[in-house]
């Protein structure tokens, strides 16, 4: 959801609780469209939720406090749950010859990033940004 999605609602509930007439209430609602179309891109770690690897679940909980201490918006696409996630994650990471990709992996929407390793040779080198495309 993005933030003019949110925004219509959270107007909608007070305009409601207050009384406002329909008609005024969809003047309202009009909100710009740069927050309803962000042109940003949407970070993607792809990661699982069910794993017994402890290293998995580190290297996951590592990436989601470095890019939220960073204020870097991204979303978790849980393999686990989502088999065309798991294949589209696998297909399109760089793994080692031979080697099957594993959580967690990192795109720029369809842009593959890296894997745990990339990002963290990223956050020493104070990179991030062109690690993660943004630039």
């Amino acid at each position: 959801m993005c933030v003019g999605q949110l925004l219509v609602g959270v107007v909608a509930r007070v305009c409601v609780k207050h009384g406002v007439s329909p008609a005024k209430r969809t003047e309202i609602r009009t909100v710009p469209e740069s927050l309803t179309e962000p042109d940003k891109m949407t970070i993607k770690v792809y990661m699982t939720s069910v794993t017994s690897s402890n290293e998995i679940k580190g290297k996951q909980r590592k990436i989601n406090m470095i890019l939220s201490s960073k204020k870097i918006d991204f979303v978790e696409v849980d393999i686990s749950a989502d088999d065309a996630a798991k294949e589209f994650m696998r297909s399109n990471s760089v793994s080692k010859e031979g080697a099957v990709a594993l959580p967690p992996q990192i795109f720029n929407e369809d842009q593959y990033c890296g894997d745990y390793e990339a990002f963290e040779e990223a956050v020493e080198l104070e990179e991030m940004n062109k690690f993660l495309k943004l630039e």
